[in-house]
């Protein structure tokens, strides 16, 4: 589970970079309309529809509770992306992304333990 949300908001981040922060520059300066619709239709969903079905595949083999594979916790590592590239720097390091998957999204699907 770890290496696939790892790799999924990775493939998110390249997303961005390829545009080497111009989407996010235009959305800071009020250019929002069509640049958000953009980052939405290509990076940003199809990376969050990836994350809830490898969070579905988790929960049928038992790594992550069957009532956090849902659309809401697909979306916070996305979400963390975003807002850091908004409000801090426009380039995200790996150890941020490792520090989203090891500690948000894993304790927060992980199963609960019955010991």
């Amino acid at each position: 589970m770890r290496d696939d949300l790892l790799a999924l908001l990775r493939c998110q981040v390249a997303g961005y970079d390829a545009t080497h922060g111009a989407a996010f520059q235009a959305v800071k300066a009020g250019e929002t309309a069509l640049l958000h619709s953009v980052i939405r239709d290509r990076v940003t969903e199809p990376v969050r529809q990836l994350i809830l079905a490898a969070l579905q595949r988790g929960a049928q083999r038992g790594e992550v509770r069957p009532d956090a594979a849902t659309a809401q916790v697909a979306e916070v590592g996305p979400a963390m992306i975003v807002h850091h590239l908004v409000t801090k720097a426009p380039r995200i390091p790996d150890g941020y992304l490792e520090s989203i998957v090891d500690g948000v999204l894993l304790p927060l699907v992980r199963p609960i333990s019955a010991g």
